[in-house]
């Protein structure tokens, strides 16, 4: 993206009744950087967020409390993603390793060291028996999940590797460089399969088809290509997008592909290659396009300010949902494809109608852009990370915030509720002030009162809670 992760200055705020006087209860922050990523676990009970900071933390979804901190990287971890079964996590970063950790009890179970430049992406094989990984060394290496052993170092890219993936059936794996190429891979023995040479300029995307037999790259070269994953054949070369383009996708039944660039979204034939659609309504460059979950519609994100929703069998604008003061970063249907969930560099998240257009919900208070947001696996609860260097979670219906949890850089952790209501690891309140008219006392004569850790699961179940009660520890802070 076009943004680098600030460090982070801005400060919590809870406002509370009692006394008649406002009561402030915030932390002093002390993140080195932004959440880059958060995501739901398989299952929907936890979350993983991942920042420039150098960790990874692991967040219960139901209490808002934090599990576990992964440290142990030396530089920033540039993805995180959870097993098939969420039993593990495998991160990425900066500092040349990937780390696999046990979720329950945050334990390095590996690392895994060899390459010897950042390490771009990691993922596991999609029965979690393997990782593959892929770095500015230009190598993709596979790793035993198990033991950590490198299996393999596939070498033949001569510039950096963007990604890198299994095919569905865990056979192979599909990168993609900056140096134009896309190659397949044996993932059982490391040979080279295929190389794709096609492209006149980096690969930023390749991604195979639901049933493995396809494969569909972005490039730079404004073009995107279709390619047979058997025998590396250009099946399609899709010209007509006029910039870079930054994403291609196949739809949920392999027979549509939609493409992302600054000139707008393109739907194509995936067998024909014919340009179905052109939808160039977004004045600024499309930073994201997605199916729907029956494949229908489409939806697209812009740095114009705006998300467009698409009839994707006839290319017709159905809806432009416009509200947001900046650029748009991400964009994605609920599970039941009924709502859009939207994050912006206007610090707001936005939930729309997707069958009206209706803006729903604005859920406030990030102070920093929002890189992305999306929808728990049940569509109920709503996650986004921003550069503001909080995860928050939100109740879709209401557009409730339902808690805000901060990781310090010592390890230490908060999660605080709309209500100042808290819970935190042994030391995670030493950041937390209290603030009473204009006088500001340290936390320890107000724990009592708002360190409550049912008050923030009940929170997050969706019940109410009401305003603490400040009584002798506003007026006699020191006792």
């Amino acid at each position: 993206m076009k943004k680098k992760m600030p460090v982070l200055a801005a400060a919590l705020t809870a406002l509370l009744e009692g006394r008649g006087t406002a009561q402030e209860v915030y932390p002093q922050l002390g993140h080195s950087g932004g959440v880059s990523s958060a995501a739901f676990s398989p299952d929907g009970r936890r979350i993983a967020s991942a920042s420039w900071d150098g960790t990874v933390k692991v967040w219960d979804a139901g209490s808002g409390r934090e599990l576990r901190t992964l440290s142990g990287h030396a530089d920033y971890v540039t993805s995180a993603a959870f097993s098939p079964d969420g039993g593990r996590i495998v991160s990425a970063s900066r500092d040349e390793t990937v780390k696999v950790w046990d979720t329950q009890t945050g334990r390095e179970l590996r690392s895994l060291s060899g390459h010897s430049n950042w390490v771009n992406s990691a993922a596991f094989s999609p029965d979690g028996g393997r990782i593959v990984s892929a770095s500015h060394d230009k190598t993709v290496k596979v790793w035993d999940a198990g033991t950590g052993r490198e299996l393999r170092s596939l070498s033949g890219h001569s510039n950096w590797v963007n990604s890198a993936a299994f095919s569905p059936d865990g056979r192979r794996i599909i990168s993609a460089s900056r140096d134009g190429m896309v190659k397949v891979w044996d993932a059982g023995n490391g040979r080279e399969l295929r190389s794709l040479s096609g492209h006149a300029e980096g690969v930023r995307s390749a991604a195979f088809s639901s049933d493995g037999r396809r494969i569909v790259s972005a490039s730079g070269d404004e073009t995107v290509k279709v390619w047979d994953a058997e025998n590396g054949r250009v099946l399609l070369s899709l010209s007509g997008h006029s910039g870079d383009v930054y994403s291609a996708a196949f739809s949920p039944d392999g027979e549509r592909i939609v493409s992302a660039s600054g000139d707008g979204v393109k739907v194509w034939d995936a067998g024909t290659g014919r340009e179905l659609r052109s939808l160039s309504d977004h004045r600024d460059e499309v930073t994201s396009a997605a199916f729907s979950p029956d494949g229908r519609r489409m939806v697209s994100a812009s740095d114009d300010k705006t998300v467009k929703v698409w009839d994707a069998g006839n290319g017709r604008e159905l809806l432009s949902l416009s509200g947001h003061a900046e650029g748009v970063n991400s964009a994605a249907f609920s599970p039941d494809g009924g709502r859009i969930v939207s994050a912006s560099d206007d610090k707001m998240v936005k939930v729309w109608d997707a069958g009206n257009g209706r803006e729903l919900r604005t859920l406030s208070g990030h102070s920093g852009w929002v890189n992305s947001a999306a929808f728990s696996p049940d569509g109920r609860r709503i996650v986004s990370a921003s550069a503001d260097g909080t995860t928050r979670l939100w109740d879709t219906e209401s557009g409730q915030e339902l808690v805000q949890c901060i990781a310090f850089t010592d390890g230490e952790w908060v999660c605080i509720t709309p209500e100042g209501y808290y819970t935190a690891s042994p030391q995670g309140d030493q950041y937390l002030n209290v603030r009473v008219g204009n006088e500001v006392y340290g936390i320890e004569a107000y724990r009592s009162v708002f360190y409550k850790p049912q008050a923030v699961e009940a929170r997050l179940a969706g019940r109410p809670l009401p305003a603490p009660v400040i009584r002798d520890a506003a007026s006699s802070p020191g006792q």
